[in-house]
């Protein structure tokens, strides 16, 4: 694995890792929820800009292959943004946590990405689709529970059967990140800050299945509220595609209509 301090690669081929994902809901609020931001970026100019609403998703991820290893993720998606210059809009991960001080560093370097390290507990399911029965998610020096999740097998035992290929969506996968902030700590939690704009195309293929969850969150502003029940999206083995780009450059073919 490389050091946490080393250069990063804007372009991540063929990682591979579980999904669960839910569509909270569509907001038609003015602002973000509170706690969609870290402390770190609530008070800086990267949650300053003009909010557009939109679909609002949560995202987990356990990747069994990356460039800096297995590790496990969890993103808040808002909704859109209104971009400086054109006023057109794009989708923005604004609250993100990793298990892993690597992907930390080349999340936020790579891609303008803000994440934070936390503790994940998977708990194995008793199912024969299901890989896991749990999730929980704590803060990483407290150890504070704040977000748990209990999966349930639903329509056909939670089985990942139709395939699905974001190459063949009727839109890119493309998210812009304005510049991070940096940590006084950066030496110790890698939250290193950017200076420019940056804009990132995923590419997701697998086979996709329902499960029901149950949810259970502390209050406070550790996470945005996901409700208590609700149905996720869950690919298994799922493979994917990252590639970062300085936002003002002229934008190539979307990563995920290019073959793998």
């Amino acid at each position: 694995m490389e050091s946490p301090t080393a250069a990063g690669c804007a372009k991540w081929d063929k990682v591979k890792g579980d999904i669960f994902m839910c569509i909270a809901r569509s907001s038609i609020t003015a602002e973000p929820a509170a706690a969609s931001y870290h402390d770190l970026e609530k008070d800086h100019s990267f949650s300053k800009h003009i909010y557009a609403g939109g679909l609002q998703a949560c995202v987990i991820v356990r990747y069994q292959k990356s460039p800096v290893g297995p590790y496990d993720e969890l993103l808040w998606i808002p909704g859109a943004f209104k971009l400086p210059e054109t006023g057109k809009t794009a989708y923005r991960a604004t609250r993100i946590y990793v298990s892993d001080e690597n992907a930390v560093y080349q999340g936020r370097s790579n891609w303008n990405v803000p994440k934070i390290l936390a503790r994940f507990e998977f708990t194995e399911s008793e199912s024969n689709h299901l890989p896991y029965s749990k999730i929980k998610i704590s803060t990483h020096k407290e150890g504070e529970l704040f977000l748990e999740l209990k999966l349930i097998p639903a329509f056909l035992n939670s089985r990942t059967i139709l395939p699905i290929n974001s190459k063949f969506f009727p839109f890119n996968l493309r998210f812009v990140f304005p510049p991070l902030p940096e940590s006084r700590d950066k030496q110790e939690d890698k939250r290193v800050g950017t200076t420019e704009w940056k804009q990132v195309f995923l590419s997701v293929t697998g086979r996709v299945g329902v499960v029901k969850t149950s949810i259970s969150q502390t209050s406070g502003n550790l996470f945005p509220d996901l409700g208590g029940k609700c149905y996720w999206l869950w690919l298994k083995g799922a493979e994917i595609r990252i590639e970062g780009l300085p936002y003002h450059t002229a934008t190539p073919s979307a990563p995920h209509r290019q073959k793998h």
